[in-house]
């Protein structure tokens, strides 16, 4: 490994992370989104939330997902809102992936479940976390086009390695 550079980030204080491209990555922190310039280190944008943004996950140049709230994810392209995701078994959402189908999962870490949503935030169904073997989701994360991924439980240092399969 070969430390290519360290950022200096005053005041921009951070639970989640995710590239957007090769000079460009956003970070999350209860409240706010933070787009930073990666050669320079300096704050590009920001976007306030309604809180309890641990994660976010850029999807595009312009679209990405993030925890809006307690009980709602939020899809955005550009500046627009194209959908917010609620459900009643959708407590303290955290970590967002998506399979090599385009479909979004949300780890609800309160609800013990993962939500799994089309990208027009349709619900296609809800996955137990006891169903995977552990208690807590917090991280989901798919191999890159794969509909394999690994989510982290939050409690008990356990991750599970699974995979959707079609029918």
């Amino acid at each position: 490994m070969t430390l290519l550079q360290t950022l200096n980030l005053p005041g921009i204080p951070m639970y989640g992370l995710c590239f957007v491209n090769k000079e460009l990555f956003i970070t999350c922190h209860g409240s706010r989104l933070t787009w930073i310039n990666l050669s320079s280190g300096q704050q590009v944008k920001q976007r306030t939330t309604s809180g309890e943004s641990y994660f976010v996950l850029s999807l595009s140049q312009t679209d990405y997902m993030y925890a809006d709230s307690t009980t709602t994810v939020d899809y955005v392209v550009g500046n627009t809102t194209k959908f917010t995701y609620t459900n009643s078994e959708l407590s303290f959402p955290r970590g967002i992936g998506i399979d090599c189908m385009g479909n979004l999962y949300i780890a609800s870490v309160n609800s013990s479940n993962i939500h799994q949503i089309t990208n027009e935030g349709e619900f296609i169904r809800i996955i137990s976390a006891s169903a995977v073997g552990i208690e807590y989701p917090w991280t989901i994360r798919f191999a890159p086009g794969s509909n394999k991924f690994i989510v982290t439980c939050n409690s008990s240092g356990k991750a599970a390695l699974c995979e959707i399969v079609s029918k």
